[in-house]
């Protein structure tokens, strides 16, 4: 198997926990999986650019998704006195 047949797996791996395991980070190492399976499909690199590559794009996406999804409600404006009720 491959490296880029390995790394494919693992994004769909990823996936499928992401689907049990709604979370958003999950998806994030899935897009870093299927980015270091690109990688490896193309170019024979060093090993430790996967793995840069796979961190880099996996934080890229969990902060993008994490931006995305974030629930409006979470903030609240406090209007007046904070402590009184």
């Amino acid at each position: 198997m491959s490296l880029a047949q390995a790394a494919a797996l693992a994004g769909l791996v990823f996936l499928a926990l992401e689907v049990l395991l709604p979370a958003l980070i999950f998806l994030g190492f899935a897009g870093g999986a299927f980015a270091v399976a690109g990688l490896a499909w193309f170019g024979g690199f060093e090993t430790g650019t996967y793995v840069i590559v796979f961190a880099v794009v996996s934080a890229v996406l969990w902060l993008l998704l994490r931006l995305a999804f974030r629930h409006r409600g979470d903030v609240r404006a406090a209007e007046g006195d904070v402590n009184r009720y």
